[in-house]
Formats: C-alpha cells, structure tokens, sequence
C-alpha cells in the first residue's frame, strides 16, 4: 500500500568519491543508496530507499552541513547501488574549505533533503516496529557531512585539476 505525504523537506545522510581536469572541485557518490535500512533516531522507525525512488529532482544544490549553499549537483544516475550523483563546489571561500575538507577525507559523507511523495508502512508483529519504505520522493539538496544516516551514503571520488 502507498501513503502520500504532505510536503516536507526530509533529511537523511549519505557518502561520497574525488576531481577533474577542467579545474572544477568536483565529488561523487550515492546519495541515496537502496534497499539499506537506518534507523531514524528521535522518530523511532527505520527507513530505507526502494530502487527507483527518487524522481523528478532537478537544480538540487549542495549544502554543507544542511547549512550553507556551497555547489551544485550537476550529473545524476540510477546504479545498482543508488542514486548516484557529481557535484560541483563553488569558488567560494566555504566552497574552498568544503574541498579541503573532502580531499583531506575529513568529510567522506553525503545527507539528502528531500520531500516525501509516496511511501509503504510495514509493520513488524514481534516488536511493533515500524518500517517506511520510501518509494517516490523528491530530493531538494544533498549535504557534505562528517558523519551520515546511511552507510552506503559516502563520498567516493573527490577530483580537482592541478593549476600551474
């Protein structure tokens, strides 16, 4: 059975990669990995994204810390593993401490904002827990972070060209 849900911004973690040699700051990862369940701490449930589920997220932007805007994402793609996308850090000073920050691997994570569209509810009968599975949503921004929800969410790449 789906749910629709009234909109809202989510938040949940995730992890990245490293640059290329066009001088942009450039990372990637799975923003969204499938099938990987987390449990959602105050609100008690575990969460997990089902392949396919993410839709429609055009002009998402990179926050650091669901903070600060510092880039963009700019390539986005359905893998096995999950939503996997590339993004670019802006020539800013945050932009050039975020990139520091992630070739140093000080920060080898993602977390995605998203609105919720549609989701599943599954119920386990020994212990009453609650699973959502998420099925349909909407991501508004993805996030540099030190520490994600989702392990499968990390950087995987960081890349940068090497000026002379």
């Amino acid at each position: 059975m789906s749910v629709t849900t009234s909109p809202q911004l989510e938040v949940r973690e995730v992890q990245l990669r490293a640059a290329t040699e066009d001088g942009k700051r450039e990372f990637s990862g799975i923003a969204v990995p499938w099938n990987s369940p987390a449990k959602i701490g105050w609100q008690g449930y575990t969460e997990e994204f089902e392949r396919g589920a993410v839709q429609d997220s055009e002009d998402v932007i990179v926050l650091y810390r669901h903070n600060e805007p510092v880039g963009r994402i700019t390539e986005q793609r359905e893998t096995d593993a999950g939503w996997e996308v590339t993004g670019v850090l802006s020539a800013t000073p945050r932009g050039e401490e975020v990139y520091t920050l992630l070739r140093d691997g000080v920060i080898k994570s993602m977390s995605v904002g998203f609105e919720p569209i549609e989701h599943r509810e599954v119920r386990n009968e020994d212990d009453d827990s609650l699973s959502i599975i998420r099925t349909n949503v909407r991501v508004r921004e993805v996030s540099l972070v030190p520490f994600p929800a989702y392990k499968g969410a990390t950087v995987e790449e960081v890349r940068s060209a090497q000026t002379t």
